[in-house]
């Protein structure tokens, strides 16, 4: 779903997805994280694939908790916005990309060349995106959104973001091991029943 930017300075809404027929996936991931990594490699594809088959919707809220405003946590959730605000259905595929690369990230990550790159070898070659990487054009709004996530969750039993990966299912803050695949689609199973 498509929503209106926001105009600098104001207060975004939370979405109101209805969890009565999907279940509400809303992830906060920082793109520098070993702990997103490893949770993304054991249970990203078994999520998105919840999305794919209709049985659940996907909100990803990238953040930068690791490091300033130049760092890479910060510089690969600008890349999210840029990609989500000019080409939003490559989103998810520019996601996948930048958990890929995670493992092998040189000292201090990709440089905004080297995401450029990235996003390009994923398939979207939009020189308005890659302007948008190499400028930082986001930069305010990670650092906003970071702040936010770190005052509060909405639609969560979480009050604060303290760690990432943060995946809230309708509502209820998984708090299992990260590379247990059984573990999480247990407590998919039990909320998705719930609800």
């Amino acid at each position: 779903t498509t929503t209106a930017a926001i105009q600098p300075g104001a207060e975004p809404v939370a979405s109101d997805l209805a969890t009565d027929t999907v279940l509400r996936l809303t992830e906060y991931v920082d793109y520098a994280s070993d702990d997103v990594a490893t949770f993304e490699t054991t249970n990203g594809a078994s999520l998105q694939s919840f999305v794919t088959a209709g049985y659940a919707s996907l909100e990803l809220h990238p953040v930068a908790l690791e490091g300033g405003a130049d760092s890479y946590s910060a510089r690969a959730a600008n890349t999210i916005a840029c990609v989500a605000n000019g080409v939003p259905d490559a989103t998810l595929v520019i996601h996948n990309a930048l958990i890929a690369a995670q493992p092998d990230l040189p000292e201090g990550g990709l440089s905004n060349d080297e995401l450029v790159t990235l996003v390009t070898d994923a398939g979207l070659d939009d020189e308005q995106i890659a302007s948008c990487i190499r400028g930082n054009e986001f930069s305010d709004w990670v650092t906003d959104a970071t702040a936010r996530a770190e005052k509060s969750i909405p639609n969560s039993d979480v009050t604060e973001l303290t760690a990432v990966p943060l995946l809230v299912v309708s509502g209820t803050a998984y708090t299992g091991p990260l590379d247990d695949a059984e573990a999480l689609n247990t407590f998919i199973t039990e909320t998705f029943t719930a609800v």
